[in-house]
């Protein structure tokens, strides 16, 4: 996962350096703060150009989808992890992470080889927002299905809290504890469920 904390050090770096333009851009138009969404499209993209220009440098892969998704690929020894970037907020009952899941196609890996060696995995690269619009938390964590829910969200299984201060970080019990990335094996945009999944809804 080494290469994933060197990623999500990029990515805060990039919010550090250039992360102002999000309120400035939004304050050129009243139409632009009439709600989160403009604040929400301008944030993930400079998520996505932060990840697009560093991929390469740490060892990793990066491609978007005909559907307009964009997956960090981090292979490992033994395993093809394919790490969908998403939005996520934090549920206020359970103080765990939630991710709009929209449509069950983010569970497939349509260009995975059925015959590689390497088991292709789907994992998420989440990340929440402060008010102001700026990355606060960025994580990992293997997508395990679709919840049964009217709006599906995501099941994730242990949360990896990303980053060189690697901080605790909320998991799906509930509960906020250290990750324990050993524990985890090799098995691990809108706002109503498209590439953004957070969606102001479950934002809060």
């Amino acid at each position: 996962m080494e290469r994933m904390h060197e990623l999500a050090d990029e990515i805060r770096e990039t919010f550090e350096d250039r992360g102002w333009k999000i309120e400035k851009a939004t304050q050129l138009d009243p139409a632009f703060h009439r709600s989160k969404r403009s604040q929400s499209a301008l944030g993930r993209d400079l998520v996505i150009d932060a990840i697009e220009a560093a991929a390469s440098r740490f060892g990793l892969g990066f491609r978007t989808g005909c559907g307009g998704g964009h997956d960090v690929i981090d292979v490992t020894d033994t395993s093809d992890r394919r790490f969908r970037v998403r939005k996520a907020a934090v549920s206020l009952e359970t103080e765990s992470y939630e991710i709009i899941g929209g449509s069950d196609s983010i569970l497939r890996i349509s260009d995975a080889e059925e015959d590689s060696l390497l088991k292709a995995e789907r994992w998420v690269l989440g990340y929440t927002v402060d008010p102001s619009g700026l990355v606060e938390d960025i994580f990992a964590a293997k997508v395990l299905g679709m919840t049964g829910d009217a709006v599906p969200h995501l099941r994730l299984g242990p949360v990896v809290a990303l980053g060189s201060g690697n901080l605790p970080a909320p998991n799906p019990s509930g509960r906020f504890r250290p990750a324990d990335e050993d524990s985890l094996g090799d098995d691990f945009d809108g706002d109503s469920g498209t590439e953004d999944g957070a969606g102001e809804a479950s934002a809060g």
